[in-house]
């Protein structure tokens, strides 16, 4: 249950990021300036500014985190036992195919899911969506390490 509850919260974040972006305005302190706690102004490192407006591309491009499942689509056939059956020949593949969504919950806990024929482009496009997602965000945290790292992570906000 742990890793359901893990990408319940991955799926969280980015909603609230996703919020967050569509809320930020351009700032009107001009190119390359940036307000410090204190209050007085001062320049930016050009790579600061170009590496956040890269990660706001990246999560402008997610997408819809509705349209998101995790697991494998897998591709079975099978044999029905029948010793008259075609499936019983040598070489035939057996019956199907017939799709499932494979989903590890935990060490031990895999649930596997039947997909209609009719719903395996779609399923797959959303097992993409997951993929994607996770993706973007592993580059976002890596452009916020370095960031943090410059300490330039929370300029500007």
């Amino acid at each position: 249950m742990k890793r359901v509850d893990a990408v319940a919260d991955l799926i969280k974040l980015v909603l609230c990021i996703q919020h967050q972006i569509g809320r930020v305005m351009p700032s009107s302190r001009g190119p390359n300036k940036s307000v410090t706690a204190k209050g007085s102004s001062h320049r930016k490192s050009p790579g600061t500014g170009r590496e956040k407006r890269r990660r706001d591309g990246l999560l402008s491009q997610l997408p819809d985190l509705e349209k998101v499942l995790r697991g494998s689509l897998v591709t079975r056939y099978r044999r029905c036992g029948r010793g008259n059956c075609h499936c019983a020949s040598k070489g035939d593949p057996g019956h199907g195919p017939a799709y499932y969504l494979m989903v590890t919950l935990a060490p031990g806990e895999t649930v596997q899911i039947y997909v209609p024929k009719e719903q395996k482009q779609e399923v797959e496009a959303w097992i993409d969506n997951f993929r994607r997602v996770r993706e973007s965000l592993e580059k976002v945290s890596s452009i916020n390490r370095e960031l943090l790292r410059q300490g330039k992570l929370f300029e500007g906000e």
